[in-house]
């Protein structure tokens, strides 16, 4: 059966055996290869289906957390706590009015007081609405889940914050939602193709994007629940309408929902295979013309051997025949050098093998002596040394002369020789076949240096052991190496993460400074109505209008110390002189210090200049010497130096993201009570404080380390418990000269002018209510909510003197408007302001050169005293 074998193939058919060989593992890897891409396509549609459902969980959580500050704003009004619910239900419709959301007030028998949505003096059903006993108990806001309202009649779901009097919870203040709000999110997000949508932690439908009104208050299915253990996830099964879909999950943070979008599994698998017919058709293609190709050129092949092997047969017989004319040149010159390689191989033969043993020992002894970066010696069976290489000698400090006949633990610490540490590796080398640890060692000297050590069983040829072969490898440098990378891998690390708690904050700081512009303005403005009233309810009024506004501007520098942990607050880069900086913070530091703390300032004469933002650097001195002063409550003293110190680069290699350089060392130090090494870990974290609750926010640290991170430097702290604390802030030097007038540069008195300004602000609150500012300090005011319309207005006025433009707005952003303007009128001045932006007018965390900025949240004095300055700038 197998005569063909045992005779051999034609040479056709091996040919042909190459050529399925060659095909077989590229149609093998070719079908790996569609697997793999339909598997990873799979895996991209899944992981796009979570990472939509992340970004509809964030903007659910968005729009959550926009309903739940209106209602915490209005939570401490003066009139509930008066009793005076009228006034307050007036005060509410407004807000409806404003937002289109229903306020309702309960009180803690579940009697509603107040309902927008009906006139005022209906009477009002008794409600129990999910969640008070949680309200009861946190004293914190609830965001239910769905269900029907006692006075709508209809699914909604609510957001309640608790009202307290003396600490305990006397009314609950809600909004009550529909939830079509929830469904036009979705349908605002997602593709077309998709379906998303929302599940109450009772895993009731909250919204939906298709069939919304037949699903509402309806349960998940159950295979879907089963999978909402984790916060975001994966699930492929049945939906409620009985279709096989793939979907992605999250849930949202602030309400605890879970948000989901799907796509049919018809519609993934139809694409998928349509990509994988095609390939597949293209394949086949391909294979059979690498066939017809394989074919031409092995008939060729086969031709030209068929020849050269009939020249070989007539050779081998002692026959003369003359070379055929091949097609291969290459089979050409072996058909000329048969005759001679066949006379002289068996010569060849012999003179190789005694050539290649003399080879093989010169080349071992060569090697062995050769080494150098390892110590290689012989041992014999009792462990003492009977030969020594150089490498040995420099690794030992030994000459070959010293350590012969020796044994071998000479080099063994004092420890390691108690414990038979020698003995005990010789006999886990002849056990196991070899023997290999590391451990210190010791040098001539008794220097210690740690080393690598293998040691290998020798045997002759009867299997008796007759000594070890002991390699010692100094691995000192590699160790200290690895130490001081897995050190700097740790800082990295916690510098990560500590950049990770920040990205959160950028996302929402323009919406939020937004808000609290419209917020603080009318407070302000609220305030200077009420300074001309004298009765008392009005100053009560004025009162809880200030405490507001304290309130509204705290949140405002809330903001600013995220956005500048975050590396995002926009930095006015300048160089300062540093003595100079100095002796400027010292004379208003030294009041805020008190009597009981001393202020001592030391610099020196050549301290190098700097590049940074000045009143971010004096905001982050000033914080540093009010935690110094907070750690010494029985007074002490507060020490603020400046030096100039160079970073090498083995300083740098302990610290990630610190360059070798010449920098500005900057150091305060208290006599306070200093810190554990537990806390000195997490001082830069966000919102982590030591203090009592109520006397800090956690954010003083973790905004002098973005700010100093953000200007290119480094900031170190030095504590120990009862010894004080030193915070060292290294600021790159600058060879820019410092501009001299800077310090000392005043401000207009006159803060109002009739000048012409064109405001553009997308937010229609924003906008009014910096216009309605403007035209109280008797400016002339044009309004535009976009571009488009900014351009428009400019050809109907000619006379217009300063543009005051936000930078983030629909279309063109507001950068790319001014470069417009300035085209059309090359002398108008040009006025940004901003919540947050990252981008437009701000880079690498820096302002623009020649870039005029005014910071969300406004006020009428910061913006009087802005705009004033920027139009007299220059005249």
């Amino acid at each position: 059966m197998f005569d063909w074998w045992r005779q051999g193939l034609p040479m056709r058919g091996y040919m042909a055996l190459i050529v399925i060989s060659i095909l077989v593992p590229v149609l093998l890897f070719a079908v790996i290869l569609f697997s793999r891409y339909y598997h990873s396509e799979i895996v991209r549609i899944d992981e796009e289906l979570k990472n939509d459902a992340r970004e509809l969980a964030l903007t659910i959580d968005r729009d959550l957390q926009g309903q739940l500050y209106t209602l915490q704003a209005m939570s401490i009004a003066q009139l509930i706590r008066n009793r005076n619910f009228e006034a307050f239900y007036r005060q509410a419709s407004k807000v409806r009015e404003f937002t289109g959301l229903d306020i309702l007030l309960r009180d803690r028998t579940n009697q509603q007081l107040i309902n927008t949505r009906v006139p005022w003096g209906t009477p009002l059903p008794v409600e129990i609405v999910p969640g008070d006993d949680q309200v009861i108990a946190t004293k914190k806001p609830y965001i239910s889940g769905v269900f029907v309202g006692a006075v709508a009649r209809r699914p909604l779901y609510t957001i309640t914050v608790p009202v307290l009097e003396d600490d305990i919870v006397a009314y609950f203040l809600q909004l009550s939602l529909e939830l079509q709000r929830l469904v036009d999110l979705l349908n605002a997000t997602i593709l077309p193709d998709r379906i998303a949508g929302i599940i109450d932690g009772n895993h009731m439908f909250m919204a939906r994007t298709r069939n919304f009104d037949e699903f509402v208050g309806r349960r998940a299915p159950d295979s879907f629940i089963e999978q909402l253990e984790s916060s975001e996830g994966y699930w492929r099964g049945t939906n409620a309408e009985g279709e096989l879909v793939r979907a992605g999950f999250a849930r949202s943070k602030l309400a605890g929902w879970w948000v989901w979008v799907s796509i049919p599994e018809r519609v993934v698998q139809g694409s998928v295979r349509q990509a994988l017919w095609t390939s597949g058709v293209l394949g086949v293609a391909l294979t059979i013309l690498a066939i017809f190709v394989a074919s031409l050129v092995s008939g060729n092949l086969v031709n030209a051997i068929h020849s050269l092997s009939a020249q070989a047969d007539a050779l081998g017989r002692g026959e003369s025949t003359p070379s055929p004319n091949l097609l291969l040149r290459e089979l050409n010159v072996v058909s000329q050098q048969l005759v001679a390689a066949s006379a002289q191989r068996k010569t060849l033969e012999a003179e190789l093998v005694n050539r290649a043993t003399r080879e093989s020992e010169q080349r071992f002894q060569i090697l062995v002596q050769g080494v150098t970066d390892y110590a290689i010696y012989m041992l014999d069976p009792q462990g003492h040394i009977t030969n020594w290489n150089p490498g040995a000698a420099r690794i030992k400090g030994y000459t070959e002369q010293e350590v012969l006949g020796k044994h071998f633990s000479i080099f063994y610490t004092d420890e390691d020789r108690k414990e038979d540490l020698p003995t005990r590796a010789l006999r886990t080398a002849t056990t196991a076949g070899k023997y290999e640890a590391e451990g210190w060692r010791l040098r001539k000297g008794g220097h210690r240096f740690w080393a690598n050590v293998v040691i290998d069983p020798i045997y002759d040829s009867q299997g008796m052991l007759i000594g070890f072969a002991k390699i010692t490898r100094d691995i000192t440098e590699k160790r200290e190496a690895q130490r001081q990378l897995d050190a700097a891998r740790d800082q990295l690390h916690q510098s990560q993460k500590l950049d990770a708690v920040g990205q959160l904050t950028g996302g929402v700081a323009h919406d939020f400074n937004n808000l609290l512009t419209i917020i603080i303005g009318n407070l302000d403005a609220a305030k200077r109505t009420l300074e001309s009233m004298k009765t008392g309810a009005q100053a009560r009024l004025a009162r809880a209008v200030d405490q507001a506004l304290i309130g509204a501007l705290r949140a405002s520098t809330l903001t600013a110390h995220l956005l500048a942990f975050a590396r995002r607050q926009p930095l006015e880069m300048k160089p300062l002189d540093v003595n100079k900086l100095l002796d400027h913070t010292s004379e208003f530091l030294r009041p805020a210090l008190g009597e009981k703390v001393q202020l001592e300032v030391l610099g020196t004469g050549d301290v190098w200049q700097i590049e940074a933002d000045r009143a971010q650097l004096e905001t982050a001195i000033v914080n540093l010497a009010l935690n110094g002063r907070d750690a010494m409550p029985d007074g002490g003293k507060v020490t603020i130096e400046a030096s100039n110190v160079f970073l090498d680069e083995d300083y740098c290699s302990k610290f990630a993201e610190v360059r070798p350089g010449q920098y500005v060392q900057l150091s305060v130090s208290d006599r306070g009570e200093g810190m554990t090494k537990e806390i000195l870990d997490r001082v830069f974290e966000p919102f982590f404080t030591t203090k009592q609750p109520g006397e800090g926010t956690g954010l003083g640290l973790s905004q002098v380390y973005g700010f100093v991170k953000q200007s290119g430097g480094h900031v170190r702290i030095c504590s120990e418990p009862d010894n004080g604390t030193t915070v060292n802030i290294y600021l790159p030097r600058s060879h820019a000269r410092a501009d001299e007038h800077e310090a000392h540069r005043t401000t207009s008195l006159s803060v109002s002018g009739n000048e012409t300004i064109l405001v553009v602000e997308d937010d229609e609150n924003v906008r009014v209510f910096v216009s309605e500012t403007l035209r109280e300090l008797k400016y002339k005011v044009i309004e535009a909510r976009n571009a488009t319309s900014a351009l428009k207005a400019l050809e109907d006025h000619v006379n217009v003197d300063l543009l005051l433009t936000d930078v983030i707005l629909p279309g063109q952003n507001g950068r790319e408007l001014a470069q417009v303007v300035r085209s059309k009128r090359p002398g108008i001045k040009v006025l940004f302001m901003t919540g947050y932006s990252r981008d437009a007018i701000v880079h690498q965390g820096r302002l623009d050169h020649g870039v005029d900025l005014i910071q969300k949240p406004l006020t009428q004095a910061s913006l009087a005293t802005k705009i004033r300055d920027v139009l007299d700038r220059h005249r």
